[in-house]
């Protein structure tokens, strides 16, 4: 049996008109003792076996291809070496894979070789192998699916019946690479009923169409030997290299294009042989010069214009024999992104100092050349959508201090910024701090929770809780953050937290809570009162707050009320609405008597 299949592999070559040219040849098979697993000697044409398994009921093994299907009924040995071949079981949805890595990658005049003996094949299973790039992609695939006539190729033309009908004694298939992306196949049935030749052209996805390994798989074929899959004798020939070859080039990782230069950087494989050996010598590709570390090499090219141009690439070595190799059209560049500018910051109007919270506004107008089509405009940490040059913005709530106010504009996803120093000088204070006294949910009197009786500022009184059912399921007073109740913070301001808390209370099924906080004097005339308030969701009567007499008597109220579409007010005038809408996300009361 050596005897028959040397001579088919040598006539095989000269019938491809590779007489001329030697080919210099690597096999391994599974002749060399021990289990089938990743330390199996694979020879020097190969690397080193990756085996895998999906499901319970699939793996790997060596044994007698001779025991699947229905035997050796022709007493040929089927394809074992010494009486072993390298077998695959799969069963219950299991699929079994083995890669086998090439140490050198197909190039044209390459073949590459190996035996298959599958057996019985069960409903739903499929068995074969497929010829990959370095990516694990698939270029051309052989294999047979349970109830169909014969055994199928598969690559850029699709799926194409070979006319060569199941056999469980065996075949043997040799690949030719006839250019970078076409291939001849050669089919023989070892038991000599059929032979096929089948002219290719390689699947082309995004890993490129450079031939780095085979993947070997059983998909589901079935339980018990019958139906084990085994292959064995596998050989790949490459024309000997003489001198300096680049053989491949393939496009790997590319970045977006960088606006603040209009650049993008590119990755390339290079595959080569013999390069040059001097210490001096470089790696040129499309003139950006890399120190050579061996093949398959990687290198990142830097700096590139982003135009939306499908790019050549040639590589070379600066020194020694010269070899090069060019791609056409290899990638194409992203489209240009020219860097955005702020031009320009102006003042506008600003309001007065406001007298409950000591704070005004400001307008602001900045002007801007090629704005990022994402992200926000953001001055000085306020953020605003990107409308269009010149875009006018407010800055609210600022603090009146009468200081001179440095400017600062940007975008988000485009950092382009620009500083006006000194550009407005803001109102001057109109509320007295020293003669303001309180506390809020960061004071210290809290920390153990909202509990009655806590408070520590000198013109209030301790807390005093009221609550209709005492169940803590159905009432109660706690502290946390504000920006839980409602929809969440959608404007991440914090709602009305103080260092990330506030005094909070719930209540349901009926029941109702309330705390009241006595002034340590009553309210005189000019004295303000400032607190915030946020409440969530009202499912059942209502939430607010009320102003108390000295008899506690009802004199100023707000809240919401289930079902309402505003907030209402109730005082000497009655109850009316505010015509405010629903908010989740907080109020500043301020009350001047």
């Amino acid at each position: 049996m050596l005897k028959q299949i040397l001579l088919f592999l040598s006539v095989s070559c000269l019938s491809f008109g590779l007489a001329a040219q030697t080919l210099e040849c690597n096999s391994t098979n599974a002749s060399a003792p021990g289990n089938w697993d990743n330390n199996y000697p694979t020879g020097d044409g190969f690397g080193a076996w990756n085996l895998s398994s999906s499901g319970s009921s699939a793996g790997q093994f060596v044994f007698e291809s001779t025991s699947n299907g229905d035997g050796d009924t022709n007493s040929d040995g089927d394809i074992d070496t010494n009486n072993r071949s390298f077998g695959m079981f799969a069963n219950s949805g299991g699929v079994s894979n083995a890669v086998l890595p090439f140490a050198i990658p197909m190039m044209m005049n390459s073949t590459f070789s190996l035996k298959m003996d599958n057996g019985g094949i069960d409903v739903g299973g499929t068995v074969g192998f497929g010829l990959q790039n370095s990516s694990g992609e698939n270029l051309a695939e052989f294999y047979f699916r349970n109830g169909e006539a014969d055994y199928k190729t598969n690559d850029a033309a699709g799926e194409q019946g070979t006319g060569l009908n199941f056999t469980d004694e065996g075949l043997m298939l040799t690949y030719t690479l006839t250019s970078a992306t076409t291939y001849t196949l050669n089919i023989m049935l070892l038991d000599g009923s059929g032979t096929l030749t089948y002219n290719g052209t390689l699947n082309n996805p995004a890993g490129g169409q450079t031939i780095s390994q085979v993947r070997l798989f059983n998909a589901n074929a079935g339980f018990d030997g019958e139906r084990n899959l085994y292959f064995n004798t596998f050989e790949i020939c490459h024309e000997p290299i003489v001198s300096c070859m680049v053989t491949n080039i393939t496009a790997g990782a590319q970045t977006a294009c960088n606006s603040a230069d209009n650049t993008y950087t590119q990755e390339v494989t290079v595959f080569y042989q013999n390069a040059p050996t001097s210490a001096t010598a470089m790696l040129d590709v499309n003139d950006q010069q890399f120190t050579p570390t061996g093949s398959p090499q990687t290198v990142t090219l830097t700096g590139l214009d982003s135009d939306a141009q499908s790019v050549d690439v040639t590589a070379s070595f600066t020194e020694g024999p010269t070899c090069e190799l060019t791609v056409t059209d290899l990638f194409t560049a992203p489209a240009a992104c020219p860097p955005c500018v702020m031009q320009s910051i102006t003042a506008g109007a600003q309001t007065d100092c406001q007298f409950l919270t000591n704070t005004y506004t400001q307008e602001i107008t900045v002007t801007y050349i090629n704005p990022p089509s994402t992200g926000f405009l953001d001055i000085n940490g306020n953020l605003f959508a990107i409308t269009s040059s010149p875009q006018t913005v407010i800055l609210g709530g600022l603090d009146s201090d009468g200081q001179v106010v440095d400017v600062t504009a940007t975008f988000t996803d485009d950092a382009c910024p620009l500083t006006e120093t000194a550009l407005f000088t803001a109102p001057t204070g109109c509320l007295a701090e020293s003669n303001c006294n309180g506390d809020d949910a960061s004071s210290p009197s809290y920390q153990d929770g909202w509990q009655t009786g806590d408070g520590d500022a000198l013109v209030f009184q301790p807390w005093i809780f009221g609550i209709g059912n005492p169940d803590p399921s159905q009432g109660g007073f706690f502290r946390a953050t504000s920006t839980e109740n409602g929809d969440g913070d959608t404007n991440a301001d914090g709602d009305i937290d103080d260092g990330g808390t506030a005094l909070g209370m719930y209540a349901n099924s009926g029941n109702g809570v309330e705390a009241v906080r006595p002034f340590t004097n009553p309210l005189e005339p000019g004295q303000i009162l400032t607190f915030d308030f946020d409440n969530g969701w009202v499912d059942g009567e209502q939430v607010g707050w009320t102003l108390l007499g000295v008899g506690s008597e009802e004199l100023l109220s707000f809240g919401f009320e289930a079902g309402d579409a505003t907030y209402a007010i109730n005082d000497g005038n009655g109850l009316q609405s505010t015509a405010i809408p629903f908010s989740d996300e907080g109020f500043v009361i301020s009350l001047i008597l």
